[in-house]
């Protein structure tokens, strides 16, 4: 049985402790247990529950009336909830609570309904950026095991990938490819992965080659398909050899084929090395 301190109720739901406390002893909303030397703990149904609560309070119902409501009529209205103009903090209170319980299904429709609602970018720069941001954390102070953070990210990544796919069925044809890929042991990928989506939806001819991947590798692509662009992202630190090494191969590209070259990287990203010839833009880490 997975099991929370009330200091990872806290982080998850992002209500204080003494209103927690309140919640419990006044409406008895939860009844945390104890451990053998008297700590206090909270279950994994618990949390779900206090998520839900505090969603439902977040959307304007009073605490009194949730007190009374069963696990079940909780949930019903939950779902009333995913549909309407929800802040952040109630959409990762759905999130979190799906992914909790495991179910990749449930994530992907909340991601379905708020792509729908918002659009692609407004959702992924708005939603589903910031949660990650805010697993990292959690992962952190080991509120949440890795496997909640990696299925996440594979429900996100099948997103994007879907969005790739989709566009390609309305893409001009005529346009130069542009090419998206992440360097040798680079493997965070859902970055590269948002902005290859983004501009797919944008009527790009997206080429995604994925991560971990030598830039001689790249150079067949350009061999076999006309490219305006060739375009990597960073999180990964490098030292000076291995940038200037990187950058002066990606420069080759550039004079040889006559491409552009764009490097994104995150913010936490050092950048040791300048080169004229390429295009250095900042990402926010996903």
């Amino acid at each position: 049985m997975e099991k929370f301190s009330i200091k990872d109720i806290e982080n998850f739901t992002g209500v204080k402790a003494h209103t927690i406390r309140i919640w419990e002893k006044r409406y008895n909303i939860v009844e945390p247990k104890r451990s053998s030397t008297g700590i206090r703990y909270y279950s994994g149904d618990d949390l779900k529950k206090l998520l839900n609560v505090t969603t439902l309070t977040n959307s304007g119902i009073k605490i009194s009336k949730l007190s009374a409501l069963t696990n079940e009529e909780l949930c019903q209205l939950i779902l009333k909830v995913e549909h309407c103009d929800a802040d952040n903090g109630e959409k990762f209170n759905l999130l979190n609570n799906a992914m909790l319980d495991y179910d990749s299904n449930a994530i992907s429709h909340l991601l379905d309904v708020w792509i729908g609602e918002m659009g692609f970018v407004s959702c992924t720069e708005g939603v589903i950026i910031p949660f990650l941001s805010k697993l990292g954390v959690l992962w952190q102070s080991e509120s949440i095991c890795p496997s909640h953070e990696h299925l996440i990210s594979q429900v996100v990544r099948q997103k994007f990938f879907r969005i790739i796919d989709e566009s390609k069925q309305q893409r001009n044809h005529s346009l130069k490819s542009e090419v998206y890929f992440l360097p040798q042991n680079e493997g965070h990928e859902l970055g590269m992965l948002y902005l290859a989506a983004k501009r797919a939806l944008e009527g790009a001819d997206v080429i995604y080659l994925g991560p971990d991947l030598p830039v001689v590798c790249v150079e067949t692509v350009l061999m076999n398909k006309k490219t305006s662009l060739i375009c990597t992202h960073l999180t990964v630190s490098l030292d000076e050899k291995a940038q200037s090494e990187l950058f002066g191969n990606l420069q080759s590209l550039k004079h040889k084929y006559g491409v552009k070259v764009q490097v994104f990287t995150s913010n936490c990203f050092e950048l040791k090395v300048e080169n004229e010839h390429i295009e250095f833009l900042k990402f926010k880490q996903v």
